[in-house]
């Protein structure tokens, strides 16, 4: 059964722990954070649910003392569930907070046109708003970054497989 994000119960108790550990992040336990923010690169796979389609290429940039990450993701034109799926470019603003060498955020973003991964199943040609969900790990005294971005529309479109792009990074 669905609620009311359109996830099951199980989707919903893990959004649910990690805005638990984004409050408590965001309360100060547990935080690192410095003021050098950075501009990181990565490359990565893409999925749509838990299909790997794509190779991704994903650029961050920190803001404010690295609590905001701004986004711009890519992927390429891939056949993905029997489907061509044409190559997307996302963009996207999010909120995190630190947690050591972990990072974890929440925000929004939109994609070039809807696709089976998140978008409407008519006029797929029109860009497509979704929520994220990023989880980064810095390792490397915070030069190297691997980031898990989460894309889904929570069920408000026909399609809501949810894009994932899988990245390893290097900050400058």
């Amino acid at each position: 059964m669905s609620g009311f994000t359109g996830n099951n119960s199980g989707i919903r108790k893990i959004i649910a722990i990690l805005l638990v550990i984004f409050g408590g992040g965001a309360l100060g336990w547990c935080s690192k954070s410095n003021a050098s923010e950075g501009l990181s690169i990565g490359l990565g796979k893409a999925t749509i649910g838990s299909e790997v389609c794509f190779t991704s290429l994903l650029l961050t940039q920190e803001l404010a003392d690295r609590r905001w990450l701004v986004t711009l993701s890519t992927h390429g034109e891939e056949y993905c569930r029997d489907e061509l799926v044409q190559a997307n470019m996302g963009v996207g603003i999010v909120r995190t907070t630190h947690l050591n060498n972990w990072s974890i955020g929440f925000g929004a973003g939109i994609w070039e046109h809807g696709d089976i991964a998140v978008g409407p199943e008519s006029n797929r040609n029109r860009p497509q708003l979704c929520a994220n969900i990023l989880i980064r790990r810095y390792w490397l005294n915070d030069k190297v970054v691997t980031d898990l971005l989460h894309c889904s529309t929570g069920g408000s479109t026909k399609y809501n497989r949810g894009r994932n792009l899988l990245t390893l990074g290097y900050r400058f």
